[in-house]
């Protein structure tokens, strides 16, 4: 009950044959709108922080940065910050 205002969106993913289409944008704010339709409140996500096209969409589209977990994911033996 404590949370039930958010919600979470989790990985957004293309392949790289559809990137820079304008496809994730559509996705995203597809996202938002159910989201909004939904009634929520907070739409929270997160992403690696070298993903550069990926930050400038989040920020575009409104998202606000509220944080840094600097050993969030761990690929090949190198940890990534979110």
């Amino acid at each position: 009950l404590k949370t039930r205002h958010g919600g979470v969106l989790w990985g957004v993913y293309l392949r790289p044959a559809w990137r820079r289409t304008g496809l994730a944008e559509r996705l995203v704010r597809a996202c938002i709108d159910h989201a909004r339709h939904a009634e929520l409140e907070v739409l929270e996500l997160t992403v690696a922080r070298e993903n550069r096209s990926a930050l400038a969409l989040y920020d575009r589209l409104g998202f606000t940065p509220f944080g840094v977990r600097e050993d969030a994911l761990k690929v090949g033996g190198r940890y990534v910050a979110e």
